[in-house]
């Protein structure tokens, strides 16, 4: 019997896990653990994600952990343990990490002013991952590769994936020339689905980018990342130039890639099964003192005047934004707050949504903000833009409301320092003391002189002192007749000092123009070959740069080719932005002269500048006027 009762509770030990292996938490519902996660102990997870801060102890190792996919920033962490003997981890390494949720710890943020609580685990496995997948996980992909060889480029798409946020393509890009260079730029790629044309997209952190210049003889992999395209077929142009050590052999290539064979990617687990619900008698309880005493010092650090007392704190509270808290009055902690005149009240926000407190009530919403309006209210992650403060100098209630989520309601009363005056009944409407005092001159002396500690007859029978309203008051301009001045004759023998000139009679500062050797942009070469980015662009641009302005032959000569360039320039870009043709024979008429200009790289001096420069001259000067010369010659010889 001894036996079989060992045997029965090994058999329990190992049955168990398998158990709670079936509540497997991944990427897609960490955010229903995020927001209860002491309901999911012992749950197991699976999550991609990136380390964000490293904590070591005597013994142990924490690592805060980002899950990615999460679009809520307030719940999208979860904290792991190791070992001290355990494979060393780094910020900003991306990982899938496994384990059993073991309970909760509190992160608190950088000013201490609030903190929550988040799962953590210690850490039972671990795949190492690419960023890009891991911060944004993949809902569909294409695997199927895709290679294409012109020249001395060799281009394989290895797979497209898309997340909900973006696609991205993985490219190899193999230089197989012998000493030539490759450049490929994504901005003059092309993604196009169902003739719609998608731009480059940004995303956060560290990623693997595909890089633009790839030497000869090596091989350079990496992501380009689009905007978000619907998981369907679709077209990528890839645009390459290679260039070689002679201009005439340089090569701009174009690969078309068609993406199909796209297959969903399921995620096998289901929703988590949270464990039953404790009762709790502290849900929605006023925070503790210190907490609203750590608040108060720091918005009153952050204040040049004002004074905050942790009894005047507003918690605009988590969820909040969700309609339903007004049901119980609980979206706010301190909704009805009394002061006095001259006192502070500030609202703090909880909530990880913005929110925007104003006063007035929705029902009049034209006399909303005439008090006080906060503007937009930051959650905490913006934490010197989560609070609003408001000072009231006049007693009175006032209503306010938010914007953003008016279900959001409270109240601010203000009482007067001294209470109400002790001459006024209070049986009385208070109305006939204001009347007396504005009727009556030798009551209203006798209350300033006998209840000066009173700011107006309002304040001391308890009133809200009205706000005044100017009346806009017709102002007729007068007509006036304009009688030309008459006209004063200088003599022309002004004596003027150094630097200025005598321009009709008055002395006026010279004026010189300095003009620029630098110039703007390449216009033509831009509008030719389509982005400044072009490799023929910025090859003008670092001759410029590099050898021209780098000497006084060269600036001379830019100087007054600017002064030419840029008279004509602008009509020629313009045409070829309207007329593709034209753009063509453009690109055809000069694409050897800038091919002959990069023997001007070698120009390092005045003396190389001015041979190699007065060479290149002649050598297009051979081309475009020599060349047609000797063929319209023949042709003439012939008939």
């Amino acid at each position: 019997m001894l036996i079989i009762a060992i045997v029965a509770v090994a058999m329990i030990g190992v049955m168990v896990p398998s158990v709670f292996a079936a509540n497997l938490v991944t990427n897609n519902y960490f955010l229903e653990v995020a927001e209860e996660p002491e309901r999911y102990t012992d749950s197991n997870v699976k999550l991609s994600g990136q380390i964000v801060v490293k904590q070591i102890f005597e013994n142990s190792v924490s690592y805060i952990f980002t899950v990615g996919g999460v679009t809520n920033s307030n719940n999208d962490q979860i904290v792991f343990y190791t070992e001290r003997t355990h494979q060393e981890f780094f910020e900003d390494d991306c990982l899938v990490i496994e384990g059993i949720i073991q309970g909760t710890t509190e992160l608190t943020n950088k000013k201490y002013v609030s903190g929550w609580d988040v799962p953590y685990i210690w850490l039972d496995d671990y795949t190492e991952i690419d960023c890009l997948e891991a911060l944004y996980p993949t809902i569909a992909e294409s695997t199927v590769s895709q290679t294409q060889h012109l020249g001395g480029a060799k281009v394989t798409i290895e797979k497209v994936q898309w997340s909900d946020h973006h696609t991205r393509i993985l490219l190899t890009v193999d230089n197989t020339s012998q000493n030539n260079e490759l450049t490929i730029y994504q901005s003059n790629s092309v993604l196009i689905q169902d003739k719609t044309q998608f731009d480059s997209e940004g995303v956060c952190c560290s990623i693997d980018y595909l890089d633009n210049s790839i030497p000869y003889g090596t091989v350079a992999k990496g992501w380009w990342v689009f905007e978000y395209t619907e998981p369907e077929s679709f077209e990528i142009r890839v645009n390459l130039y290679e260039r070689t050590d002679n201009w005439m052999n340089n090569e701009d290539y174009d690969m078309n890639f068609f993406i199909n064979s796209i297959h969903y990617v399921f995620d096998a687990s289901t929703i988590p099964i949270p464990n039953p619900v404790k009762s709790n008698t502290e849900d929605y309880v006023d925070p503790p003192f210190e907490l609203k005493q750590r608040i108060a010092d720091y918005m009153t650090s952050q204040s040049i005047t004002t004074t905050i007392s942790p009894e005047n704190i507003i918690f605009i509270k988590p969820n909040s934004g969700i309609p339903g808290c007004e049901e119980d009055d609980s979206c706010l902690f301190n909704s009805v707050t009394e002061i006095e005149v001259g006192q502070t009240v500030g609202w703090v926000n909880f909530d990880s949504v913005v929110h925007a407190i104003t006063s007035g009530t929705i029902s009049k919403i034209s006399e909303a903000g005439t008090v006080f309006d906060s503007g937009m209210i930051s959650t905490s992650e913006d934490l010197e833009n989560s609070f609003y403060l408001s000072t009231f100098n006049a007693p009175g209630t006032f209503d306010y409301f938010d914007k953003l989520h008016p279900w959001i309601t409270g109240k601010i009363i203000v009482n007067s320092l001294f209470g109400i005056a002790s001459f006024v009944d209070q049986s009385k409407d208070p109305q006939h003391y204001i009347d007396r005092y504005n009727n009556e001159p030798k009551y209203k002396e006798w209350f300033h002189e006998n209840y000066s500690q009173y700011s107006s007859i309002y304040q001391a029978v308890g009133l809200e002192e009205p706000v005044a309203v100017v009346e806009p008051v017709a102002v007729v301009k007068p007509v006036v007749e304009y009688i030309s001045e008459p006209t004063v004759e200088v003599a022309s023998t002004s004596n003027c000092g150094t630097g200025t000139e005598s321009v009709n009679g008055v002395c006026q500062v010279i004026q010189t123009e300095e003009k620029s050797s630098k110039g703007g942009g390449c216009l033509i070469a831009t509008a030719t070959y389509g982005s400044e980015l072009a490799p023929q662009v910025q090859q003008l641009r670092e001759l410029r740069d590099n050898q021209l302005l780098q000497t006084k032959s060269g600036t001379a000569f830019m100087g007054t080719f600017n002064d030419i360039y840029y008279s004509f320039s602008p009509t020629i870009a313009d045409m070829e932005r309207e007329n593709p043709l034209f753009k063509e024979a453009v690109k055809l008429a000069i694409t050897p002269m800038i091919s002959s200009l990069s023997l001007m790289e070698n120009a390092n001096s005045e003396s190389e500048v001015l041979s190699i420069g007065i060479s290149v001259i002649m050598l297009n000067l051979g081309m475009y006027l020599g060349v047609p010369a000797i063929v319209i010659i023949g042709i003439k010889r012939k008939f």
